[in-house]
């Protein structure tokens, strides 16, 4: 049996493997950017494929916190991963 690591959401705290999971990464000078394939290098915070919880994360700042960011996440990200979670 392989092992499958878990991961937490950021906005709500569900503990899901890895895989179900969206990532967002900052690399760090060049902000947060998501992270499709879920391999890139860097700090990574993840979100569940839900538009609840992508909302949420935006409005508590929860990227800005799991990321250690200065500057509040990008609403192009937020528009950008909402695309592809709605579809």
């Amino acid at each position: 049996m392989k092992h499958v690591p878990l991961r937490s959401c950021v906005a709500c705290g569900a503990k899901k493997p890895q895989g179900e999971l969206l990532r967002v990464v900052s690399r760090g000078g060049d902000g947060p950017e998501w992270d499709e394939k879920g391999r890139a290098p860097g700090r990574g915070a993840y979100l569940c494929r839900q538009a609840a919880c992508i909302e949420r994360a935006w409005a508590r700042r929860a990227l800005e916190r799991a990321l250690k960011l200065n500057a509040p996440a990008p609403a192009a990200l937020k528009e950008k991963i909402l695309a592809v979670v709605e579809t």
